[in-house]
């Protein structure tokens, strides 16, 4: 797998990524002296991505430079248990609903391994709760290239279309949903409904908004 690497070299990436490694299994240690300061320079880490993210280009929904590695199994191996971590550090913030922290964890997630569909869903659901739909749809567009048959998808991508207020786009991608209605389990088939009903109710309303200014300049 070909990756891009912030302009360093094969052996100052290997290190830095032994480095996060190693913070990640202090970060499990029984000894909270020695799990809190991994907790404190992970924090840092982000923080330091954070402020690098004006130097990089969002390419197909993953962080990229000029520089290219190729970075052996071995590595790979260790970016995707670096990419998990991050994914649970992420959970925990979105569980803990610090939606910005949590979108921070899931770019970092990807920057390590950015094949993972699901790294694309969860960052596209804290663009949701933050409202930054620009942010839902590239995402989601993304995890859709990477696996087209995640129901899940779908219902996120909608949502964000929804919020653009870009009503009808967002009963297409529930109609594709449910031409393929006999494969969707149960909850799925409520979940789409439900969303169907909610959007129509709210492009409903814009509508009826619209036509009551109508009025209102007619007199």
């Amino acid at each position: 797998m070909e990756e891009m690497i912030d302009d360093l070299s094969l052996d100052d990436f290997e290190k830095e990524t032994d480095e996060i490694y190693r913070l990640m299994q202090d970060l499990t240690s029984e000894d909270n002296e020695v799990s809190r300061k991994a907790s404190n320079q992970i924090e840092k880490y982000v923080e330091e991505r954070k402020r690098k993210r004006d130097e990089k280009e969002l390419i197909d929904g993953c962080w990229t430079t000029s520089s290219r590695v190729v970075i052996n199994e071995d590595g790979e191996e260790k970016r995707k248990k670096l990419s998990e971590e991050f994914r649970k550090l992420g959970n925990e913030s979105f569980r803990s609903q610090d939606f910005v922290t949590a979108k921070e964890y899931y770019s970092s997630a990807i920057l390590q391994y950015d094949q993972n569909p699901i790294l694309f869903n969860n960052r596209a659901q804290t663009s949701l709760r933050l409202e930054d739909y620009g942010e839902v749809i590239k995402d989601t567009f993304h995890s859709i290239k990477l696996n087209p048959n995640i129901v899940k998808t779908y219902v996120i991508l909608a949502k964000g279309l929804k919020g653009e207020r870009a009503y009808n786009k967002a009963l297409e991608v529930l109609l594709t949903l449910q031409k393929d209605i006999n494969n969707l389990t149960d909850v799925e088939k409520k979940v789409v409904q439900d969303l169907e009903n909610e959007i129509k109710e709210e492009m409903s309303n814009v509508e009826n908004n619209i036509k009551k200014v109508k009025k209102l300049n007619v007199k």
